[in-house]
């Protein structure tokens, strides 16, 4: 019967979380612990170090998708989550945030503003950089780069936004420097990530790493001004309660 599977699914899945809870020796989440998100694939650390505010929970109890990557859990039954001062130590956003009620906390509200810049600069500083990088393709002809430019295996994150992407329109020069930007674009793309937020002053030296080409004294700077720019978005003002006369 459908329902007497429900109900055993269930039940497996709270007998799931409450052995993971042995082993991990993480308390399973209560509805005092308050609002909680999913830790991402970068947050293994949280989970290493046993933070006193990580908490498990069966997988139905999260909305949207998490990945995670914690030995000896599985993923499809239990879920760590992050809660109290635990949530202000995670790296990256999950799709899995919830908290009691469904209202984000103004933290979470602060780290959504600082994604959504920081992905917009990530793909600006990656298009710029190749620029600079693209001479290391200078001796490669025309028809070796359009076959090494396909993007079948770059996910659609990553793909070099529209408004860059008109090499079509352009004389053959214009054409030629477009392969050659896609070809380092493809090469340094997966030092940075579209789900976890990272210091793109840290990503331009990542990018210099792989190419062995400097980037630009303006560039450098302007990842600078970008990273300031998203800690402050990020960072929440802790207000101090107005005393009582």
């Amino acid at each position: 019967m459908k329902i007497c599977h429900q109900r055993k699914s269930i039940a497996w899945s709270d007998y799931s979380v409450e052995l993971a809870s042995k082993h991990t020796k993480i308390a399973i989440y209560a509805e005092t612990d308050g609002a909680y998100r999913a830790l991402g694939w970068s947050d293994n650390a949280l989970f290493e170090k046993r933070h006193k505010d990580l908490r498990l929970i069966p997988r139905r109890m999260l909305s949207g998708y998490s990945y995670q990557s914690i030995k000896g859990l599985d993923d499809d039954l239990v879920v760590v989550v992050a809660t109290g001062a635990a949530l202000g130590k995670l790296h990256g956003s999950s799709s899995g945030s919830s908290t009691k009620g469904g209202k984000k906390t103004e933290k979470e509200k602060a780290e959504m503003r600082a994604m959504k810049i920081y992905r917009i600069k990530r793909l600006e500083l990656m298009w710029e950089y190749t620029a600079a990088a693209q001479t290391i393709f200078e001796s490669v002809p025309m028809n070796v780069l359009s076959k090494l430019g396909e993007w079948h295996n770059i996910g659609v994150d990553d793909r070099i936004p529209d408004v860059y992407n008109h090499p079509q329109t352009g004389d053959a020069a214009q054409k030629l420097s477009f392969q050659r930007r896609a070809l380092v674009w493809r090469l340094i793309m997966n030092k940075t990530s579209h789900y976890s937020r990272s210091d793109l002053t840290k990503a331009l030296n990542l990018f210099i790493d792989v190419t062995g080409v400097k980037a630009p004294k303006a560039l450098v700077q302007r990842a600078q001004e970008w990273d300031a720019e998203i800690q402050a978005t990020a960072t929440v003002a802790v207000e101090t309660p107005a005393k009582k006369k």
